[in-house]
């Protein structure tokens, strides 16, 4: 077999027998890995970015992959006004320095990652009060963490709040403290309605307008019918006490029923009260109206006498009048007096219901004496009792007697009273 030797020759580093440009993909190549280690390794010779530990290649807003991790995040919240009060949150660690200033750590945060969470930011009761009105709450967050943060721009956000005063204001108990059991038509009297109100909160203190009305029956009046005043700087569960005067008077007989109520309400217009069920109160009560009537013990006789020992009956005249005679405020029908009704005594006995029925159980129909000259019939028709002086409780020193009993088809109750004097 036959051979040709071909000598070698040494054309140099790199030198091929190749025409074409076969060295430019390889050294694309090597140049992207040598950037890459460089890109990559970067941030361990140069990790800082003004005095901040940043792991970023300056200009190019990546970090380091070998030096990435995930950013630390510490928001911040702040009240920039006004002063007062607190915040809290219960999920994450916080802490307040400077007052009113909030850091809360939320740990690591993964790239892309958001997290929410919630600050529960406390006032003082007082601060709407204190400022005369409603007032605006400026509240700022603000996010930072221990890496370099690209896009500073959106690390904060200031939030503004309308802060009125609420508050839950209360009737606690509302009745009248001497209200009468019974009165004499055309003599008024005056009662007291007293009240105890409250201010559950949370806003205190607060202005309360309190107003109340006031009804009568038919047969009587009240007045004032309606007012209303403000209680000042009603405090946080302040037991208040409010009187209120009231004056009531019958106008005819039988039973009257006065009706009073009470409303309270935040006093200014941008206060308000979010549960207003327990701001109205009523109470009332029932009052018999006596029909004043004029008598005359022993007609005939200006002295009136009555004897301790006596065991005969002493005679009353029940007399018929017109609205005005003898200073009455209403006209009087002696003849429809109930006679088993009546009963004789000093005043504080009939009140009570005590004192001496009719001796001889009916009335005498008669044009009684009148009491004025003790010696003139008027003409009209008057009804005459009798009353057994053992049983009318008499005492020597008694200076004063009275009839009560009932008339008329509705059964109402009347009242007259005449002078007596004691004889041996």
């Amino acid at each position: 077999m036959s051979s040709i030797d071909v000598p070698l020759k040494n054309g140099g580093f790199g030198r091929t027998m190749r025409k074409d440009a076969w060295w430019v993909e390889p050294l694309l190549v090597f140049l992207g890995y040598a950037l890459f280690i460089a890109y990559a390794n970067y941030a361990i010779i140069h990790y800082n970015c003004g005095g901040q530990p940043c792991y970023e290649v300056p200009g190019t807003g990546y970090l380091s992959p070998p030096c990435g991790r995930p950013v630390r995040s510490r928001p911040r919240w702040r009240r920039l006004s006004p002063a007062g009060g607190g915040a809290t949150n219960t999920r994450h660690t916080c802490t307040e320095a400077p007052t009113g200033t909030l850091t809360c750590g939320l740990g690591n945060l993964a790239d892309d990652e958001s997290r929410t969470f919630t600050i529960t930011a406390t006032i003082a009761r007082d601060l709407v009060y204190d400022n005369g009105g409603p007032l605006t709450i400026t509240n700022q967050a603000t996010a930072d963490a221990d890496r370099f943060d690209r896009d500073p721009s959106n690390d904060a956000k200031s939030e503004s709040t309308l802060v009125k005063a609420k508050a839950d204001l209360r009737i606690v108990s509302f009745a009248a403290t001497n209200a009468p059991l019974e009165m004499i038509v055309g003599q008024p009297a005056n009662v007291t309605l007293h009240k105890v109100i409250t201010n559950d909160g949370p806003s205190a203190p607060m202005d309360t307008k309190v107003a109340r009305t006031a009804t009568a029956t038919a047969n009587a009046t009240v007045s004032p019918a309606s007012t209303a005043h403000v209680e000042s700087a009603l405090g946080y569960q302040e037991q208040r006490s409010v009187d209120e005067q009231f004056q009531i008077k019958c106008t005819n007989g039988g039973p009257a029923t006065f009706t009073f109520n009470n409303d309270i309400a935040p006093n200014k217009a941008d206060d308000t009260d979010p549960n207003p069920a327990n701001n109205h109160a009523q109470t009332s009560f029932t009052v018999e109206c006596i029909v004043p009537v004029a008598i005359n013990i022993h007609p005939g006789s200006f002295k009136n006498p009555f004897n301790l020992k006596s065991n005969g009956v002493i005679p009353v005249a029940v007399l018929t009048t017109r609205a005005g005679e003898y200073g009455l405020p209403l006209a009087f029908n002696a003849t429809q007096i109930k006679p088993l009704t009546t009963r004789f005594a000093p005043k504080p006995v009939v009140t009570a219901g005590g004192g001496a029925p009719e001796a001889h159980g009916k009335g005498h129909i008669e044009d009684a004496i009148e009491r004025s000259d003790e010696r003139t019939r008027d003409g009209d028709l008057d009804m005459v009792l009798h009353f057994e002086t053992q049983r009318s409780s008499l005492t020597p020193g008694t200076t004063e007697a009275c009839v009560r009993g009932r008339f008329g088809p509705t059964n109402m109750v009347f009242q007259g009273c005449d002078s007596l004097t004691r004889v041996p």
